[in-house]
């Protein structure tokens, strides 16, 4: 049987486009590892990997986000110090054993503060209380989508709102609560922001004070204005006796 001569020079060409190209990796892509996503989803595929050891992750560090990594390692060792840097140097690990990896963070848990702000100003206009109800859900919608624009890794704080007393209670990071007061700062009626003392942290000295109410307010630079008490008085100097002059007497003019 004899093949068309066109027929068999299309074989050809055809063979020639499968064959990789020189210089390319050619097989030793399939063994091109691509992460990322929340740590706990790429733990769990080196788990899997891995079967022969464990590895443990700080409860913290689930949710830490492991930006696109592609990695041609197939040691434990190597794809943990890869993950490290992807994750923006969020978290190290520590072997113990042959068969036992702890990643843990660098950060430790963020701190979490209280700051309550007075929305009286923002809710005297009017509209009856599903109006107002309207208003603070956009209100924590606004905060909320403007937190994850602003950085995705700053946990969205808790909210707590009393109608009767027009309070806003948001409970979070510091980062969380600048961004906030920030929006509250923003809303059309509120007053300027006043002197204030910063609410704090738990087992931490401080009180709320004033600004919109209770919380609030901005320094000069954009920052969070920071409480300052009035300077003391200065007491007033007491009077130095002038020392006596003595003036000596003109000579006697001569007979």
């Amino acid at each position: 049987m004899k093949l068309d001569h066109k027929f068999a020079g299309l074989l050809v060409a055809a063979s020639l486009c499968a064959a990789p190209l020189p210089g390319r990796a050619g097989d030793s892509d399939d063994h091109v590892k691509s992460f990322e996503g929340p740590l706990q989803s790429v733990v769990d595929h080196l788990r899997a990997e891995h079967k022969d050891v464990d590895i443990v992750l700080e409860p913290d560090l689930r949710q830490v986000t492991i930006e696109q990594t592609q990695l041609r390692s197939e040691e434990l060792d190597q794809e943990l110090d890869a993950l490290r840097v992807a994750s923006g140097n969020r978290f190290m690990w520590r072997s113990k054993g042959d068969s036992m990896y702890l990643l843990e963070s660098l950060h430790g848990p963020e701190e979490r503060r209280v700051e309550v702000f007075n929305l009286a100003g923002y809710l005297a206009k009017g509209g009856g209380t599903e109006k107002a109800d309207k208003d603070i859900d956009s209100l924590l919608k606004i905060v909320g989508d403007t937190i994850k624009a602003f950085d995705d890794k700053i946990a969205e704080p808790k909210f707590q709102f009393y109608p009767d007393a027009k309070l806003l209670i948001v409970i979070g990071s510091p980062r969380a609560i600048e961004v906030a007061r920030q929006v509250v700062d923003a809303l059309p009626g509120q007053p300027p922001a006043a002197w204030f003392h910063r609410a704090v942290g738990p087992g931490q000295p401080g009180s709320f004070g004033f600004g919109y109410g209770f919380g609030g307010g901005s320094s000069a630079n954009g920052g969070p204005a920071e409480a300052t008490a009035p300077p003391a008085a200065t007491p007033a100097m007491p009077a130095i006796p002038a020392a006596p002059v003595s003036v000596p007497a003109p000579p006697k003019a001569n007979p």
